[in-house]
């Protein structure tokens, strides 16, 4: 039996937001900033008489030339950058140019825009939003670093988590970055005090793994709690995913039931005797390079990974297309997974309170270990690139 993926090679709590989309806030103060003739001059050929300008449609505001905004420098282009408007009038260039410039604009919102998702974009602005607030509450005439140790103090009386306070002030330092002020999250007395808070700070992980007993239990288990056939295929195909090829929930189902950011058909190939999955992302690769996990068969299982996902249905399908899917087409949730993996656990005699969503991750690395296979082999299964993966060998647990 090889009952693992084996190696492919390689809130913060706040105040609440304004109405304003995550991450608007910092895109429409950028827009603010490159709208102006500073940037816009840059963009534009120097002619002999010094920089063009460019006229604002708000005649009556006056805007001085330069070559920076909002932290962004654009290089100066040379004569003749632009030679298709040589021959046009002053007019005609500039306005011709006020399209080139806006287009660009769009062009590099879009851009910012996409280098966090909408949740990082929200809790980063949040964050924002709970900083502006201490420094009003704190008043005087102390410098940003200071306020920011006494911040760090009070969420430390407050009893927040390492994890918590390490989420808020990556929210800080991005809205220190995006508006070109001095990053004082990283201010030496504000890295001692968090250094002493992380010694400090010890908390057990209880979380339980998942045998592959009680993945067999799960699965008997899916058939009282499920009615219909989908739904029951359906459940045993995401619980025998997560096992065997020990992914995080994240890259299994999708975040909603409208959503479509879970595991798609076309990263999935199914052969006679084994599964292959591409993960296109993940939480420790966010730039997408994405990594093959091969999931072999249990011959004999009924939650065999290949038997499973032979029984749920064709995985032929394009991108976006999520694999686990309702009868009626909307999309497998995390909340649904948990909620029907809790309710298999308690119909099984199991406290699901010992249990978690990444309890199939930690079941992975602990059946694997448990099974006598080397340490080089649990890094690859679960992917680890360090030891960290000792953490999820909890044999004493199962």
């Amino acid at each position: 039996m090889q009952p693992h993926g084996l190696p492919p090679g390689q809130q913060v709590q706040g105040l609440p937001l304004p109405d304003m989309p995550p991450g608007q806030q910092e895109l429409a103060r950028l827009q603010d900033h490159v709208e102006s003739d500073s940037l816009a001059s840059s963009l534009l050929p120097q002619g002999r008489g010094g920089s063009a300008r460019v006229e604002s449609e708000d005649a009556g505001r006056r805007q001085e030339p330069g070559s920076s905004a909002a932290g962004l420098t654009a290089p100066r282009q040379p004569d003749g950058a632009f030679s298709e408007i040589g021959t046009c009038s002053r007019s005609q260039r500039s306005d011709l140019s006020n399209g080139v410039v806006g287009s660009a604009i769009r062009a590099a919102r879009k851009l910012i825009s996409g280098s966090l998702s909408g949740g990082t974009w929200s809790a980063y602005s949040q964050a924002w939003k709970v900083w502006e607030d201490w420094k009003f509450s704190v008043g005087g005439d102390m410098e940003d670093d200071g306020r920011l140790l006494m911040l760090v103090g009070h969420y430390w009386e407050a009893g927040w988590s390492v994890p918590k306070v390490n989420r808020f002030l990556a929210g800080l330092a991005f809205g220190f970055k995006v508006r070109g002020l001095k990053d004082v999250t990283k201010s030496f007395l504000v890295a001692q005090a968090l250094k002493g808070w992380r010694r400090g700070w010890k908390v057990e992980d209880k979380r339980r793994p998942i045998s592959y007993e009680l993945l067999l239990s799960l699965g008997r288990q899916v058939d009282r709690v499920c009615t219909s056939i989908w739904e029951k295929r359906l459940f045993k195909l995401a619980f025998s995913l997560a096992f065997f090829a020990a992914l995080r929930l994240g890259e299994l189902v999708c975040t909603s039931r409208f959503k479509r950011d879970g595991l798609s058909r076309d990263s999935v190939d199914l052969y006679e005797d084994r599964i292959e999955i591409l993960i296109r992302s993940s939480k420790t690769d966010q730039l997408g390079k994405g990594c093959r996990v091969v999931v072999f068969g249990v011959p004999g299982s009924a939650m065999c990974p290949v038997r499973c996902l032979r029984e749920f249905g064709s995985v032929a399908g394009g991108a976006n297309i999520p694999l686990l899917v309702h009868a009626d087409g909307s999309s497998l949730s995390r909340f649904q997974f948990i909620s029907i993996f809790k309710r298999c656990l308690e119909r099984g005699g199991f406290s699901s309170a010992d249990f978690g969503s990444h309890s199939f991750r930690i079941g992975a690395a602990t059946e694997a270990a448990r099974r006598g296979l080397s340490d080089e082999v649990v890094k690859r299964i679960g992917r680890w690139e360090s030891g960290r993966f000792k953490s999820y060998v909890r044999i004493d647990r199962l």
